[in-house]
């Protein structure tokens, strides 16, 4: 055995350098769950944020969750602004509403910069929610 080289590392070594890259694997899956396609974490908001000014990048999706209580729902969103466009909205599948009333969530895009300002109106209430968005470039 002198001499001779291993063709191959033993067992041991293998298990000993495929750890820290399976480790290093899962995080980096994490970490790019954490994200949309475009690179951009999604900016989340709810009726917590009625009224508050936030910021956001061009390109980040922004969301907004509204939680009815009792009957109703929320309406078509207006944006003062083509610096946001809207996307889409989607009551929640029934497995994740909550038995108080029917969650609406709706998607936007920051597009271009500048200051929106997103109103969503409630007809049942004759109330409406509001968020002020500031989009600068990233």
């Amino acid at each position: 055995m002198v001499g001779q080289q291993r063709a191959s590392p033993a067992e041991g070594e293998i298990m000993m350098y495929s750890r820290p890259a399976l480790f290093l694997a899962g995080l980096a899956l994490w970490m790019a769950s954490c994200r949309q396609p475009g690179g951009q974490k999604i900016l989340s908001l709810n009726r917590a944020n009625d009224g508050q000014h936030v910021a956001a990048t061009v390109g980040q999706p922004i969301e907004i969750t509204m939680q009815t209580v009792g009957g109703g729902q929320y309406g078509i969103p207006q944006i003062s602004s083509a610096a946001v466009r809207f996307e889409s909205s989607a009551f929640k599948p029934p497995k994740e509403q909550n038995p108080g009333g029917p969650t609406q969530v709706y998607r936007f895009t920051a597009v271009a910069e500048g200051e929106a300002q997103v109103r969503i109106p409630r007809a049942a209430e004759n109330a409406t929610f509001a968020v002020t968005i500031q989009i600068t470039k990233h």
